[in-house]
């Protein structure tokens, strides 16, 4: 019972940081203003086979902001998904004795360059194989950014601040970090 405690409390970590990030994106989104935000679309990402008559732009510009923002969503899910799968790892493994967790660090690996490839084939899918309404200059860097951004929030909140006390040892860097604060 208590492996399913520790699960639900890690999964909630996960899904509240994850749920956070999508209210951060929309609010980001509302503050800086539509009418704003499809200017700036229009001038720095959308394709300029588009950009010429301006009523063309500001259709095709809301079309591209929808496809941002799904992508967005979809590589959230991705986040949320690995952490997951490592969660349910690291909570229902056996540990029974120290350093066990060690042998694990594979499986760490595995999920964390899984999860990377996932955030990084979503962008090009969305924007190469979906549409061509992003300038081709800006695909390969929201790849990049996908893919750090999801190392980053992996690391941190799935693996860091979630994963359970037996197994933090499987986690690359976990124990210093950890022994620091």
């Amino acid at each position: 019972m208590s492996s399913l405690l520790r699960f639900t409390k890690s999964i909630g970590i996960i899904a509240s940081v994850c749920i956070v990030l999508v209210l951060i994106f929309f609010l980001t989104w509302q503050l800086f203003g539509a009418e704003s935000g499809r200017r700036f679309v229009i001038r720095n990402l959308l394709s300029g086979d588009f950009a010429g008559e301006p009523e063309f732009a500001k259709e095709m510009a809301i079309d591209l902001i929808f496809l941002i923002q799904q992508t967005v969503l979809f590589c959230i899910g991705a986040i949320f998904v690995a952490s997951a799968a490592w969660l349910s790892f690291a909570n229902f493994v056996p540990v029974t004795r120290p350093g066990e967790a060690r042998n694990w660090v594979w499986v760490w690996f595995a999920i964390l360059i899984s999860g990377a490839v996932a955030s990084g084939v979503i962008p090009s899918i969305m924007f190469l194989m979906e549409t061509d309404l992003l300038r081709a200059d800006q695909i390969m860097p929201s790849v990049f950014l996908s893919i750090i951004i999801y190392a980053i929030i992996f690391f941190v909140f799935g693996s860091l601040l979630a994963t359970p006390a037996h197994m933090r040892t499987a986690v690359p860097l976990a124990t210093k970090f950890k022994k620091g604060a």
